[in-house]
């Protein structure tokens, strides 16, 4: 997620950064964004892309944020489960020393249904339950099972067109890389999702959001997913035994049978920021980092804030009328019912870090830390700074034409328009 607050910190580190190379030839820089496997006083290891391995250099110049916070390598050092952290770093190829190495927690793997649009080799969109069109990444390694049954992109491809084909997606949510893929036919199969009470051989039973128990009857065919990996029924009764699992069930509504059982770690609550959009028929619509509209119910024991102080709906709703907001909303993942709605005013300005890819009708193209194509738009009020120094849009747009770029981009939530692009 973009550090709304600590936006002008960043941009403070990145600014001395530059300024403190003004007297020599600014080093190209590069970035990579994984999982941390190792680290030290010394260096870290990022496992990234198909498993490859990247050691960098920590220095004393080396900024370190840990989930958005300013911190020093001790203070990274002494959190828990360092292993589990994932990263995003930007350092010197040619010395392999860290500049900046952004730290938060690795994210388990997320689900989505819906019904299928379209599958390849490289991608499959689906229409989600909430009518929103969605597109992942499938790679070499995304697994693809037909009612269960593993199979070929070809062969899913090659279904008739006029039935109707839903879809189980298992991604990895800050790549929106495909781990498991499960297509089958919307008329044969249903789906639930709950909290998981009981495994054996048999089957599993499952508490719904409405809290309705349900059993269903795992076979020889059902496929088993335990936080993302393939398991066996063996597996998942040990696991569910020591802690708690929610799980989505996708069965015969006949029989009852599992074709499908992805079992993960239980969230207490799960949390959701973005602009506002609308709040009515006790409903709260939010357009999401990520430029995707959600929405969540609000319900009699949601605790609303404003600006940090509880109020009500109808001062809500009068305060949306007279600006623009963000909020925070943590949710229940299951009934998606509102615990709490924390509205603030929007910041004034976002920032947000990648390579410089084009300059073109007052348009600046990056792909972020994150791997998304993000455009921004120039306008005369933007300040332009090229290695530490002021300048043209045309010398950035002749600098960007023949060399590789880094660039920070200081902008407008609201409008997209830059305030800010300082490029290195």
């Amino acid at each position: 997620m973009k550090k709304f607050i600590y936006a002008v910190v960043a941009l403070m580190l990145v600014a001395s950064m530059l300024v403190a190379g003004c007297a020599t030839a600014q080093p190209q820089t590069a970035s990579v964004t994984g999982e941390i496997q190792e680290i030290d006083k010394d260096s870290v290891t990022i496992t990234f892309e198909e498993l490859d391995e990247k050691v960098l250099n920590i220095t004393s110049d080396t900024e370190i944020l840990l989930e958005g916070r300013v911190c020093s390598l001790d203070e990274l050092l002494a959190a828990d489960k360092v292993s589990d952290l994932y990263c995003t770093a930007i350092y010197d190829p040619a010395t392999g020393d860290l500049i900046y190495l952004d730290v938060k927690p690795a994210p388990e793997p997320a689900t989505e249904q819906g019904s299928l649009e379209s599958i390849d080799k490289d991608s499959v969109t689906i229409i989600t339950d909430k009518k929103q069109e969605r597109t992942f990444d499938i790679t070499p390694s995304t697994q693809i099972s037909l009612e269960g049954v593993y199979c070929t992109f070809e062969e899913v491809s090659s279904l008739d067109n006029a039935k109707d084909l839903g879809c189980t997606i298992i991604y990895d949510p800050l790549s929106g890389e495909v781990i498991y893929v499960d297509v089958y036919e919307s008329s044969q199969l249903a789906s639930a999702t709950g909290e998981v009470e009981n495994v054996n051989r048999a089957g599993v039973t499952i508490t719904t959001g409405n809290n309705q128990q349900e059993s269903y009857d795992i076979t020889s065919e059902t496929k088993i997913l335990l936080q993302g990996r393939v398991c066996s029924i063996q597996e998942l009764a040990a696991a569910t035994e020591a802690g708690d699992y929610t799980c989505t069930v996708v069965y015969d509504p006949v029989t009852g049978d599992i074709t499908f059982l992805d079992v993960y770690t239980s969230p207490e609550v799960a949390s959701e920021t973005g602009m506002v959009e609308d709040v009515s028929k006790g409903q709260v619509t939010i357009t999401t980092e990520e430029n995707q509209k959600e929405s969540f119910d609000i319900v009699p024991d949601t605790q609303i804030l404003l600006e940090g102080k509880a109020c009500s709906i109808s001062e809500l709703l009068t305060a949306l009328d007279k600006g623009d907001y963000t909020c925070t909303v943590v949710y229940d993942p299951i009934t998606g019912d509102i615990e709490v709605l924390d509205v603030q005013k929007a910041p004034d300005l976002e920032m947000e870090t990648g390579s410089l890819e084009k300059i073109a009708n007052n348009k600046v193209t990056i792909t972020t830390d994150e791997n998304q194509t993000e455009t921004f738009e120039i306008t005369p009020k933007t300040t332009l700074i090229k290695e530490g120094k002021a300048c043209t849009i045309a010398e950035l747009q002749s600098a960007a034409s023949a060399e590789d770029f880094y660039c920070v981009i200081v902008y407008d939530p609201v409008t997209g328009e830059i305030q800010l692009l300082d490029v290195y």
